[in-house]
C-alpha cells in the first residue's frame, strides 16, 4: 500500500538474494534511520533529523526481528522508534507485541507527519478498507 501511494517509498525484498547489495546502496545513497523499537532506539523527535530516508521492517514482530539481528548493515544503523498514543486501527484484526505497536503503513504514515508536518490521514484509507472488509469474516461471538 504505501508503495503504491508514496512516489518515494522503495520497496527491497528481505527474500531478495541481492538484498545486501541492494540495502548497501540505499544506505550510501540516503543515510537512512532504521524505524524500529528497541532498547537501542530513541525516539523521532520534530526537529529534522539528519538523515535522507528511513527503512521499516515489513511483517510480522518475530520476523522483522529475525530479518534485523540477521542482518549486519541494518544492525549498524541508527534506530529511532515513534512515541505514538494512537492505538492501532488494525488491533481489532492483528495481535501486537505491545498496545503502542502500530502496522507499517501506520508508522510510515506517522513518520512522514512527524519529520514533514503534515497531514497524511488519507494514506490509511486503503487500509481502512481492508479491515473493514476483513471483519465481514471474523466469526461473530455466539453469546
Amino acid at each position: 500500500m504505501a508503495e503504491l501511494s508514496l512516489y518515494r517509498c522503495k520497496i527491497i525484498d528481505s527474500d531478495d538474494p541481492n538484498l545486501d547489495f541492494k540495502l548497501k546502496d540505499f544506505i550510501n545513497n540516503y543515510d537512512p534511520i532504521l524505524i524500529f523499537k528497541s532498547q537501542h532506539s530513541e525516539a523521532l523527535k520534530r526537529e529534522k533529523q539528519s538523515c535522507g530516508g528511513y527503512i521499516f521492517l515489513d511483517g510480522t514482530w518475530d520476523k522483522a526481528k529475525s530479518i534485523l539481528f540477521a542482518n549486519k548493515l541494518l544492525k549498524e544503523l541508527p534506530q529511532c522508534h515513534l512515541e505514538s498514543t494512537k492505538k492501532s486501527i488494525y488491533s481489532p484484526l492483528r495481535k501486537a507485541c505491545s498496545e503502542e505497536f502500530l502496522s507499517t503503513l501506520e508508522a510510515i504514515k506517522e513518520v512522514i507527519e512527524v519529520d514533514e508536518q503534515r497531514n497524511l490521514e488519507d494514506l490509511l484509507s486503503p487500509l481502512k478498507f481492508v479491515i473493514e472488509e476483513q471483519k465481514k469474516w471474523v466469526p461473530k461471538d455466539p453469546s
